[in-house]
């Protein structure tokens, strides 16, 4: 049991001299240090790699409205222009003679539908009713030798030869009576007709005219707003097609955007955000702007087109 006990106090000791040491080394060792900062706020931008365009907000442009020439230009792609200002013009001589013909054509078509509405010309529907009365009033005067001789015939003062005779001219009077009316009637009916068509005629070639009048103001192409001309594709002496485009104009201070976002990135972007905008092919250039719209079409494969209004 001694033996025992000696053998306890002894691990005992041997253990708290152990602990001592352990103590004492680590107190030899430096203590950790701890660096403190004042917080700050700051701005945390996310930046998106995509494709787009850059366009201009409300851009106007100007098309060829019929085949022609470019006959002279005036301004020059890049310039500043306002409002009403000469840009070019094409060669007009063509599409002025057939305005003129046009008109002619119309003044003639307008003259016959005043005539159909009166119920035909005037010189023709006045030898129609003087065909009629003169048949008419030939009719009633053999009508009148009729009954006279019909009378005479009862007191054998005129033979029946004379009656038959004066009969078959009465006849053939009142058939003439019959042909004259039909053919009036034929000719206001005609008339009527005419006047239907005519309308229709006149209508046409009203719309003609003012198309080719429109055709004749657009061969001198002014500005239709101030801007810039940042497209004119045209020279002097180039042959241009109806729809061709002629000018496009912008006030260029303020443009779009349109970026094709994938949609892992969507949940970045949100409407009213603000944008910095920069592209490879101008380094170090920047615009800033705000994010207007997020467009996610199902259709398009693409999930996301963000439009910013950006001011240059």
């Amino acid at each position: 049991m001694r033996t025992l006990s000696r053998r306890v106090w002894l691990l005992l000791g041997l253990a708290t001299i152990v602990v001592v040491v352990l103590l004492y080394l680590n107190s030899r060792r430096p203590s950790a240090r701890v660096a403190v900062v004042q917080a700050s706020r700051e701005t945390f931008r996310s930046s998106i790699s995509s494709n787009g365009k850059v366009e201009p907000i409300i851009p106007y442009s100007l098309r060829a409205k019929f085949d022609g020439f470019v006959d002279r230009v005036i301004a020059a792609e890049g310039k500043n222009v306002k409002k009403g200002e000469l840009l070019l013009t094409l060669d007009a001589l063509a599409i002025r003679s057939q305005l003129d013909q046009a008109r002619a054509q119309l003044a003639a078509q307008e003259d016959d539908l005043r005539a159909a509405r009166a119920g035909g010309r005037a010189d023709q529907a006045a030898k129609f009713a003087s065909d009629l009365r003169s048949a008419e009033a030939e009719r009633n005067l053999l009508q009148r030798q009729q009954e006279t001789l019909t009378k005479l015939a009862a007191q054998n003062a005129a033979t029946s030869e004379e009656v038959e005779k004066n009969r078959a001219a009465l006849e053939r009077a009142e058939a003439s009576v019959d042909q004259a009316r039909k053919t009036k009637q034929e000719f206001e009916h005609q008339a009527g007709a005419d006047r239907d068509r005519l309308d229709l005629l006149v209508e046409h070639s009203k719309a003609l005219v003012n198309d080719l009048q429109d055709k004749v103001d657009s061969t001198r192409a002014v500005a239709p707003a101030n801007g810039t001309l940042y497209s004119f594709p045209v020279h002097t002496g180039d042959f241009v097609h109806t729809g061709d485009l002629l000018v496009a104009i912008a006030d260029l201070h303020e443009l779009r955007v349109r970026a094709y976002i994938d949609e892992p990135e969507l949940g970045q972007l949100k409407p009213g955000q603000t944008v910095v905008v920069t592209w490879d092919a101008l380094p170090g250039r920047t615009m800033t702007g705000i994010a207007s719209a997020i467009i996610t079409p199902m259709s398009d494969p693409i999930p996301l087109i963000r439009t910013a209004s950006i001011k240059n």
